[in-house]
């Protein structure tokens, strides 16, 4: 994720780039951030999607949803912390893990939230 430029894509890790998919990009204007994180699981994480909302905390219109990944996971998770506990949040970091080779896959995110009304970021489940 990057704001305007040309995209460009890092290999961190152990992690190759997928050449036969198409890479996603979010861009992000002034006053836009992620604040939705939801996707599919099953022994791995398949899907990953992202809301992109202008003005989070006074939104003018619907979120942009950017997903990645397959639909083969069974269960479906949500990421987002709930509105009525944190207030509005802005994801503002992302960390995770992969497996080793020679199977590459992620095997857990972590998500950094920065909410309206809490003092403090908020880990993500």
């Amino acid at each position: 994720m990057k704001t305007g430029g040309t995209p460009q894509t890092y290999v961190i890790g152990y992690t190759d780039a997928l050449y036969h998919i198409e890479p996603t990009w979010i861009y992000f204007t002034l006053g836009e951030c992620i604040t939705e994180a939801f996707g599919r699981s099953g022994l791995v994480i398949d899907q990953l999607t992202f809301g992109v909302t202008r003005n989070f905390v006074n939104p003018d219109e619907p979120p942009r949803f950017y997903s990645v990944g397959g639909a083969n996971g069974a269960a479906l998770f949500d990421a987002t912390p709930p509105p009525n506990i944190n207030g509005h949040c802005c994801l503002v970091g992302l960390g995770g893990q992969t497996s080793g080779a020679p199977v590459m896959f992620i095997q857990g995110l972590e998500l950094l939230w920065s909410c309206v009304g809490k003092p403090q970021k908020y880990h993500g489940p």
